[in-house]
């Protein structure tokens, strides 16, 4: 397993340190915690709000479709058969004809 790198990745994060080396060194580590922490926070919040942004977009650009149709479920049971038989089918097939639901491969059948 990986361990955790604890570098600083912005460029205004590494200059900041920078200016800290006349500290003591445990003001240094620190000032390199508060730093590093606060860099944290700020990539957090850019990723949260690029992402939000780009679902909004999205979320206008699609008319707001977000439900999904649920499967449709059938049981049936058959003679000599002791257990019944379950089909779930997708819900964009679920308009089809019987016949041609079940000759697809998008149905799960269990004996």
């Amino acid at each position: 397993m990986q361990q955790p790198s604890h570098r600083l990745r912005l460029q205004q994060s590494i200059s900041l340190y920078k200016r800290t080396n006349l500290l003591p060194k445990p003001l240094r580590y620190l000032a390199y915690a508060l730093i590093y922490w606060l860099e944290t926070l700020w990539i957090d919040a850019k990723t949260e709000a690029a992402v939000n942004t780009a679902i909004d977009a999205y979320k206008a650009q699609e008319g707001h479709q977000a439900a999904i149709r649920p499967p449709t479920y059938q049981e049936t049971t058959k003679a000599g058969h002791r257990l019944p038989q379950m089909r779930l089918t997708a819900p964009w097939l679920s308009n089809s004809p019987p016949s041609q639901q079940h000759e697809s491969n998008d149905t799960t059948t269990t004996d």
